[in-house]
């Protein structure tokens, strides 16, 4: 809490515009504090966009204290974990407020159906992504990767390793990343 209250008070402190996107280790959003964190960055002139990443656990009535054209949800469905009628009914409650999401799931092929019934369910207008799981046990059949590309064109470009040393990067000139210590890097994947 005191140091989500010290990034709060750095980002009020800011005069140029920023964008602020919460990628928790866990489910913040279910936090009160996080809850209010969006709420007041939603309100300030100079914050252009505050994201949360989310697996939609959490009441949304907090939102009604945000400016929802600031707001934005990556709302990850973890099969496993929540039930897929409660899930699509916080969806329908972020678009009734009027707030920007994505929805994703995980691409473990075990998730194929949970994934294509989420997609027919969910309005054609909503984005749903499908996270490449790149860990060296992980391996996709032909017919995995047909799969998934169908349902999110962009699979392909998530699931190549991209290489990136030596190349242009925004990351410590226009981003960075911030932890819970405080400590600034510039990628949330490099702890250097």
């Amino acid at each position: 809490a005191r140091a989500l209250e010290k990034f709060l008070s750095w980002c009020e402190t800011r005069k140029a515009p920023l964008r602020v996107f919460f990628t928790p280790w866990g489910e913040a959003l279910t936090q009160r504090r996080y809850q209010q964190a969006l709420t007041r960055l939603s309100q300030l002139p100079h914050v252009e966009k505050v994201a949360i990443q989310t697996n939609l656990s959490a009441r949304l009535d907090f939102l009604e204290t945000c400016d929802p054209k600031k707001v934005g949800i990556w709302a990850t469905y973890h099969p496993d974990w929540t039930k897929e009628d409660r899930f699509v009914e916080q969806t329908e409650r972020l678009r009734a407020k009027g707030v920007s999401f994505s929805v994703g799931v995980v691409g473990f092929p075990k998730f194929r159906s949970a994934l294509d019934s989420l997609r027919q369910r969910l309005p054609s207008d909503v984005y749903v992504w499908v996270n490449a799981v790149k860990s060296s046990d992980a391996s996709y059949t032909d017919d995995d990767l047909a799969h998934f590309a169908s349902v999110d064109p962009l699979f392909p470009l998530n699931n190549a390793r991209h290489p990136s040393l030596g190349r242009a990067c925004a990351g410590g000139h226009t981003v960075i990343s911030v932890d819970g210590d405080g400590v600034a890097r510039s990628c949330h994947f490099i702890k250097a």
